[in-house]
């Protein structure tokens, strides 16, 4: 039975990431604290937020929403244009904010250490122990028969499914290594890149720093917790001889992704090919925002198969009903009575999601 798990930012808020809507004010204390040492591109982008206050005399952006101000300078890069800034301060500009978010996401993240070992955050380590158990009451579930698809650029994911003994493959290319192919591993896509891929300086193609290759001094385990600064350190991995080049590869949750299509075609083609085997879809944390359409194409498209959906569960705390009312109206009329909105954080959708799995 295939269950897909869709994770949104909510999802690791309680690991202690931001949210879209926040986002900035995280940055912004950062810099406050003098806690990074990527200062002159935290100032570029909040120069730059500043002047695009102007547009508010003619149009609306809520530019205090990270997703909404990096589309906006997305778009500013492709018709030329964002106040007196020219093409090459307007790349410069996209770079710091790459720069900005991958920074709040390393420092904002802390990974607990116990006994000299380091652990996925809660809710992550719980909701990892719940699928395990569940592994084990019920027929064993081959890792093909999970598949996880993330909106998310942080680590948390990655280091859970590592740590929880999950071999998983980002799908970036179509094509499995030799030495690698006879190992089952769990499809994880994610959907808008990640602040631990980087660019091979020579094929071009994305190449990923796992977090295996995270090194730290846990000061004779003292440190009640460390950081994944695997974006900041992307050229200590080599591919074809060279550094990976950064920034990394991630993609603004907005309007048109069509110029990331060459880079991340396969992860999406996957995605939609995990919709179509789905017989479980849980969702957690993902508001499904009205800026983000290009979702709505894909599961309209990928979902499209002979294979029945038994479960469409979404855990949001949102209680005002806009996120429930968008997903009831993203899904067909024939999975309506197949479809519940659960009022709860992630903490409190582990057992419910437990007890779901148990029943399969």
């Amino acid at each position: 039975m295939k269950t897909v798990f869709i994770l949104g930012a909510g999802a690791s808020r309680q690991a202690g990431a931001p949210l879209m809507s926040d986002f900035l004010d995280f940055a912004e204390a950062l810099l406050r604290q003098k806690l990074i040492e990527a200062k002159d591109d935290f100032d570029n982008v909040f120069n730059a937020l500043a002047e695009l206050q102007a547009v508010h005399a003619k149009s609306f952006l809520d530019l205090d929403n990270i997703e909404i101000l990096f589309g906006a300078i997305e778009m500013a890069q492709l018709i030329g244009k964002l106040g007196e800034r020219d093409r090459e301060e307007i790349a410069k500009l996209r770079e710091s904010i790459i720069t900005l978010i991958f920074k709040t996401l390393e420092y904002s993240i802390k990974f607990p250490v116990r006994d000299q070992y380091v652990f996925p955050p809660r809710p992550y380590e719980d909701f990892f122990k719940t699928l395990s158990s569940a592994r084990s009451k019920t027929i064993p579930i081959s890792p093909h028969e999970f598949a996880f698809l993330t909106f998310n650029y942080d680590l948390t994911l990655d280091f859970s499914l590592h740590h929880s003994g999950y071999n998983f493959d980002y799908c970036l290319s179509d094509k499995s290594e030799e030495k690698d192919a006879h190992i089952q591993k769990v499809p994880y896509l994610k959907l808008h890149g990640s602040i631990n891929w980087g660019t091979c300086e020579k094929c071009g193609q994305i190449i990923p720093r796992y977090t295996t290759e995270a090194h730290f001094d846990l000061y004779s385990g003292r440190s009640q917790h460390v950081v994944y600064n695997l974006g900041s350190t992307l050229h200590a991995t080599k591919h074809c001889g060279k550094p990976l080049k950064g920034p990394p590869i991630l993609v603004p949750p907005t309007w048109n992704k069509t110029g990331y299509h060459e880079q991340l075609a396969n992860v999406w083609k996957k995605a939609a090919a995990e919709l179509s085997t789905a017989e479980n879809i849980f969702v957690i944390g993902y508001s499904l925002p009205e800026t983000d359409s290009f979702f709505r194409y894909l599961y309209a498209l990928g979902s499209e198969s002979p294979i029945r959906i038994k479960r469409f569960w979404v855990f949001n705390p949102d209680i005002e009903g806009g996120v429930e009312q968008r997903f009831r109206d993203l899904i067909g009329r024939g999975i309506e009575n197949r479809f519940e909105y659960f009022k709860v954080k992630f903490q409190d959708a582990i057992p419910i999601i437990g007890r779901a799995l148990n029943e399969m």
